[in-house]
């Protein structure tokens, strides 16, 4: 199990991804570990299966609830699919667990804890002004369908200013 897990990561390295999910599938078969769910999780990942790879890293967190790579894992998916406040959730447990076990804070998690946030903050500021963008839109879009009504046919359709009005 060990040389296949070891194979995996020589494989991940070299950029050889479906390799490595082949080599840790049957090193998974061989002993499940939450190391091996984790690193398959990674290859998924790189290779944009982001179902694969969220299943997987929920295995690695199942089977070692206090290990902080499998919380890092499961955060790094969350951030690929744009789901920053779950992500942001699963980097704080991973820091946590990584600070109880090691004594230190982790620098890469911090890092991705300080770019998910200014993902999660635009993502924020986004939600806010997208109403008022939709509105511009249909505005713009309805007094288009009115001048073309009136410029590209014979008889104009809506013809009363009240009708023109409701449908702006």
């Amino acid at each position: 199990m060990e040389e296949l897990k070891n194979r995996g990561n020589e494989c991940l390295k070299a950029g050889k991804v479906s390799e490595a999910i082949e080599l840790y599938t049957e090193a998974i078969n061989l002993e499940p570990t939450a190391a091996l769910y984790s690193n398959r999780s990674n290859a998924y990942l790189k290779l944009e299966k982001y179902y694969e790879a969220d299943r997987d890293a929920q295995q690695a967190i199942k089977l070692n609830p206090m290990w902080s790579k499998g919380y890092f894992r499961f955060g790094e998916v969350r951030n690929s699919i744009g789901q920053y406040t779950e992500a942001m959730t699963s980097y704080q447990t991973a820091q946590m667990l990584h600070q109880k076990q090691e004594g230190r804070t982790d620098p890469l998690l911090v890092q991705r804890m300080l770019l998910t946030h200014n993902c999660l903050q635009q993502q924020r500021k986004y939600g806010k002004n997208m109403p008022w963008v939709c509105a511009g839109v249909g505005l713009i879009a309805a007094v288009l369908i009115i001048v073309a009504d009136y410029c590209l046919t014979k008889t104009p359709a809506i013809t009363h200013v009240l009708v023109q009005s409701v449908f702006v």
